[in-house]
């Protein structure tokens, strides 16, 4: 017995139903509309985001210390490097430490973990800018609809991983303590 490969791809589907859908278009119109509205209005997920927008620090010791800056993900990453980029100061690199929320010095963090800058009390006054960067994998492929009527419309292909950057995401001034943007 010898099956057609449209019946044997669609497994006994009916063709009609193939072709005019099993549910209304006015039952599938809101829902297309409420997708439509969200790219519109471009409501994304965060991928990658550093906060907060304000950073306050004091005096702990011989310390100034910030307040916690957080690597925030809607998705996982465990690689985010966080460096002291620049100052105006180059000396400064070297004595400004970023400490875990346990107080333990390092510069790789996971996905919304939480950081802090220690600035010596005696450092001169001056600004340091912050680097974070992290590799985000995001479920993404790309779909090819084709021109051509009756052929295949979507082919889906992996995107490999890319780095999400916060570049000199924040500077500091000390002993004024107040916050610039980038």
């Amino acid at each position: 017995m010898g099956l057609s490969k449209e019946a044997g791809l669609s497994r006994g589907l009916v063709r009609s139903r193939l072709q005019d859908g099993t549910v209304p278009l006015s039952r599938l119109k809101p829902v297309i509309d409420f997708l439509v509205e969200k790219g519109l209005n471009k409501e994304l997920p965060t991928f990658f985001e550093v906060t907060p927008s304000n950073i306050v620090a004091h005096q702990e010791g011989d310390y100034f210390v910030s307040e916690p800056i957080k690597l925030k993900s809607d998705y996982e990453f465990k690689d985010a490097k966080v460096t002291i980029k620049s100052s105006s100061n180059p000396g400064l690199k070297d004595v400004v430490k970023i400490k875990d929320m346990d107080g333990d010095e390092r510069n790789t963090y996971n996905s919304n973990e939480s950081f802090r800058v220690y600035i010596p009390i005696d450092a001169e006054t001056g600004d340091i800018k912050i680097d974070a960067k992290a590799t985000v994998e995001l479920p993404a492929s790309l779909a090819y609809a084709t021109p051509v009527a009756g052929k295949q419309d979507m082919s889906f292909v992996n995107i490999s991983p890319q780095a999400m950057n916060k570049d000199n995401y924040c500077i500091l001034d000390w002993f004024k303590w107040s916050y610039r943007d980038c």
